[in-house]
């Protein structure tokens, strides 16, 4: 008996060593063409899908409150709406190479919002559909100004009156009408994303490593250093819902899973390619953005309390993106002969 149990062990190591192997392999072959069709399949495609189904969620929640517009089924649609602003944090991403170029991602993705021009809109007519939502320019439009209109205080006496809940509506079926446009979007470009796995700066997986260099670029000028350096929290992108930080975690977090490759499977990764070349590099970033995430999930207050209150630890995590985007800028640039472009993250 025991010695069938050794021989079944032995087996057993030998299984586990050709795995191993097989797997280690697997981490240290790269192809930029595998590369783009896993990150299609397994990140993209199912995150956007995703994010359409949280649109059509929140248009749900919207529809009760409009019948019955209590308060729990108000903060029902509070708790859609953060959902679907996370979820459109992690596609902004893909705001990239063909598919920005037609600025379909900004006609509801526009992070500078016009206050005083939603208001006007809001006061030229007594009903609305999605239609007149669509003719207004981009700063009236969108998830920012749902954001507006969801948690400010110049419609707070408003939130039970039918113009107010119909203006909604129809805000709520245009970012549904032009998130679906951004998802069929992608799948007529998708096919030409996979195969442009050639060089230069039109080079698929070249875009994909600006993209990252662009938003971080994004995350450190303009959603953390100019409420940082006016000292106004109300300069920082999502301030309306005191969720400004959480939207910029959401975004490093995506950077992360990008580059190690985690997605609804493992897949051929930015590290798996770094690592060909240069082990020690592709640990040194990975290490890097496991301590950016781990640091900006221990900061447990919002953007307010770090503007107005304590900055230190707001500085410190602006410090470990610069040092994030240092990586990219410099060593991973050489190692991979990226060209570098200018980026715009939301159309501003």
């Amino acid at each position: 008996m025991k010695s069938i149990l050794k021989e079944s062990l032995q087996i057993g190591i030998v299984v586990c060593v050709i795995i191993g192997i097989g797997y280690a392999c697997k981490k240290n072959r790269f192809k930029k063409e595998v590369f783009l069709e896993e990150m299609y399949t397994y990140k993209a495609e199912p995150e956007i899908n995703a994010a359409i189904n949280a649109t059509d969620l929140l248009q749900s929640s919207w529809a009760v409150y409009s019948t019955n517009s209590t308060a729990d089924n108000f903060a029902t649609v509070i708790s859609n709406y953060s959902v679907v602003a996370n979820q459109m944090e992690e596609i902004s991403f893909y705001n990239l190479g063909d598919v920005s170029a037609v600025y379909v991602f900004s006609r509801f993705y526009k992070t500078t919002v016009d206050t005083n021009g939603i208001i006007d809109a809001f006061n030229a007519q007594e009903s609305f559909a999605e239609n007149d939502i669509a003719n207004y320019v981009n700063t009236r439009k969108g998830l920012f100004a749902l954001e507006y209109l969801l948690y400010s205080t110049s419609f707070a006496d408003s939130l039970t009156e039918p113009k107010f809940i119909n203006f909604v509506d129809a805000h709520l079926s245009y970012l549904h009408s032009s998130a679906t446009e951004f998802q069929n979007t992608w799948n007529i470009y998708q096919k030409n994303f996979i195969k442009n796995d050639g060089e230069g700066v039109s080079d698929s997986y070249n875009i994909v490593i600006n993209r990252i260099i662009h938003v971080l670029e994004d995350l450190i000028s303009k959603r953390i250093a100019e409420p940082l350096d006016g000292n106004d929290h109300k300069l920082a992108v999502g301030h309306y819902a005191n969720k400004a930080l959480e939207k910029i975690k959401v975004q490093v977090l995506q950077l992360q899973q990008i580059y190690l490759g985690i997605g609804t499977e493992t897949f051929n990764s930015v590290y798996n390619n770094v690592r060909k070349k240069n082990k020690k590099l592709a640990d040194k970033v990975s290490e890097k953005f496991e301590e950016t995430v781990t640091f900006g999930n221990a900061m447990t207050n919002e953007m307010d309390y770090y503007i107005n209150t304590d900055s230190t630890p707001l500085v410190d995590y602006k410090n470990l993106l610069i040092e994030l985007l240092a990586f990219f800028k410099g060593d991973i640039q050489d190692e991979l002969n990226i060209i570098i472009t200018f980026g715009d993250t939301d159309g501003d």
